[in-house]
């Protein structure tokens, strides 16, 4: 085996798999969406939202293909986060009198 070899370079990562890539890709978005959320979106970048939670600017594009596929899962995000939110206070709000 050589230095480059991936099993003595102490930066390889396996490649990773279905499951464990979907996991990666939600808690990316979740952390993307948090952000997104607090800061807004106008006038954003890859680079800027990779660098606000943490990730190298490489790793959005990693799981989303390009910035309109990451725009398009954050919107999706957010969506389900406020629609959850509205039925969850339905619930618990009184229905009013007609």
């Amino acid at each position: 085996m050589t230095a480059s070899s991936p099993r003595l370079d102490p930066t390889h990562r396996p490649a990773e798999t279905g499951a464990a890539k979907q996991d990666r890709r939600e808690e990316l978005l979740d952390r993307l969406t948090d952000h997104v959320l607090a800061a807004g979106i106008g006038n954003t970048g890859l680079r800027t939202l990779a660098a606000a939670v943490g990730t190298s600017d490489r790793m959005p594009i990693h799981y989303f293909t390009d910035k309109a596929s990451l725009i398009a899962a954050l919107l999706g995000n957010i969506a389900a986060r406020l629609t959850a939110r509205l039925e969850a206070k339905a619930e618990t709000a009184p229905c009013p009198a007609r």
